[in-house]
């Protein structure tokens, strides 16, 4: 998962409810502005320019740096078990490749290593929501966060399906 699709997918998950508070707050100043004082338009950029970033900073701050959730920013690998979620941390290997072997290491991604693990129990997943081309399962509890899941990481159709059935009847 990419920068930016990390953060149309926390938005997705999270802030509709800010945005969509956000942009009520602007229509009413911007249509205030024109009926009763122009000063009401100070009051739409304090929104735009001061109010706005702020949340924005306040929403990453708090959805994106919790632990659950930036598992979805490095390379992981997700198993899934009766019970639970298996998500694998992955790493490229510390050492240097020696120059003899470079030409075939750089024709060759470097081999990721896993460095850590979580599980996380179906109990835990909350009601899923669908993203544009994932499925984002909020994990609830004290270290909260969510668990994205890509349509490409599923070689069949069916499979992803098959995995949210799995999860879901849990």
């Amino acid at each position: 998962m990419n920068r930016s699709s990390f953060i149309k997918e926390m938005t997705w998950l999270y802030g509709m409810p800010w945005i969509a508070a956000a942009t009520a707050f602007v229509l009413i100043s911007v249509i205030f502005s024109f009926i009763y004082d122009l000063r009401w338009t100070v009051v739409t950029l304090m929104i735009i320019f001061i109010i706005m970033p702020m949340i924005i900073a306040f929403f990453y701050i708090y959805h994106g740096l919790k632990p659950l959730s930036v598992v979805n920013a490095i390379p992981h690998t997700l198993s899934f078990s009766p019970d639970e979620v298996y998500v694998s941390l992955l790493s490229p290997p510390e050492t240097i490749p020696d120059n003899e072997h470079a030409d075939d290491n750089a024709k060759s991604e470097p081999e990721l290593i896993e460095t850590a693990s979580r599980h996380i129990p179906y109990s835990r997943l909350g009601k899923y929501k669908t993203g544009t081309n994932s499925v984002i399962f909020p994990i609830e509890g004290d270290d909260g966060g969510f668990l994205w899941i890509p349509l490409s990481a599923f070689e069949k159709d069916g499979d992803m399906a098959d995995a949210i059935k799995i999860i879901t009847d849990k």
